[in-house]
């Protein structure tokens, strides 16, 4: 999967496992660390948890091929993400290459069950 330059993808979760081998570049999350409400999804819904009434907490961890930056937490360049794991992928400015596993199903937030707290950066709507 090859992602552009400064492309950010919804608030989503999965109903499944993902596995991400980041081949050249940089991928960012910004993951949800607090309790989902519910870690199943059924498919056919395509609608993701609410999060509005939740007390959300998201770390930023971004994944490369090799450190760029010192300042910023650089885990392997092997990732999973877990089956009910919730978090928004985006790239900045040097994009990213991924060989990615994954049944091809996730479950958007809906617009109008996004996290109260706005500070999350690059949160579309």
């Amino acid at each position: 999967m090859i992602i552009k330059p400064n492309t950010s993808f919804r608030l989503h979760a999965h109903p499944n496992i993902e596995l991400i081998y980041v081949v050249n570049g940089v991928i960012h999350e910004y993951r949800l660390t607090s309790e989902s409400p519910k870690k199943e999804y059924k498919l056919d819904d395509n609608t993701g948890p609410n999060l509005s009434i939740t007390s959300n907490k998201f770390i930023h961890r971004s994944v490369s091929e090799q450190p760029l930056d010192k300042s910023i937490k650089i885990i392997d360049a092997m990732f999973v993400n877990e089956i009910g794991s919730i978090h928004l992928t985006f790239t900045r400015d040097e994009g990213a290459t991924l060989l990615v596993l994954w049944s091809g199903n996730h479950v958007n937030i809906q617009s109008n069950d996004l996290p109260i707290d706005r500070s999350l950066p690059s949160l579309p709507e």
